[in-house]
């Protein structure tokens, strides 16, 4: 099993670590750090979440990224995203999926880490549900935890009045390696998947 299940399985049988909830390092400074990481990846999109999919704060290519992909979502919660529920805006006929070509496939491993972070994060178990239930009737996904863990690089692909869009996307947190937690903050960040999405955004 990989690492995420077996710790999910210890923590649930009373192996918890000391600092599973408790993160060594001081978490202002650790959004601190990741607020000036997605500020220095402008031009192109990135944000910072916490442990509970709630939006930190966003830079400005993320907001127009946003904006072009999800304009009616945007439009619903009026362009405020700060507090922003990133699992709401998954699973939102109108949310981040609505314009992406491989929606399928992106929603298949973002959902399966949501399912293992709501095996050690009890209070993201009902909103990751309702998630599953949304993604299932448009997309038939029906992530299983038996299968391989999900990707730490995502591919998504979008549809835009721009033309097409390619970003990799990775996930990175900040902080000694032995003093990351699930309660620690995160950013992902947006890298242009090719020189059409890279020139469209410059």
């Amino acid at each position: 099993a990989p690492v995420s299940v077996r710790n999910a399985a210890l923590i649930e049988a009373g192996f918890s670590l000391h600092a599973t909830d408790t993160p060594v390092a001081s978490a202002s400074d650790s959004r601190h750090a990741l607020r000036r990481i997605i500020e220095l990846h402008q031009p192109f999109p990135g944000l910072v979440f916490d442990a509970d999919w709630r939006l930190v704060c966003i830079n400005r290519g993320g907001r127009w990224l946003a904006s072009l992909v999800m304009p009616r979502y945007c439009e619903q919660i009026r362009h405020d995203f700060a507090g922003m529920d990133v699992i709401d805006a998954l699973a939102h006929e109108h949310g981040l999926l609505c314009t992406m070509r491989n929606a399928a496939a992106a929603s298949d491993q973002l959902l399966r880490q949501l399912q293992l972070e709501a095996l050690t994060c009890a209070g993201l178990a009902t909103r990751v549900e309702t998630c599953a239930e949304s993604l299932h009737s448009r997309y038939g996904v029906r992530p299983s935890l038996d299968r391989d863990p999900p990707t730490a690089v995502l591919t998504f692909v979008f549809d835009t009045q721009l033309g097409e869009l390619r970003f990799v996307v990775y996930q990175a947190a900040c902080g000694l390696l032995q003093d990351l937690t699930l309660a620690s903050s995160r950013c992902m960040l947006w890298f242009p998947a090719d020189q059409s999405t890279r020139d469209t955004i410059a």
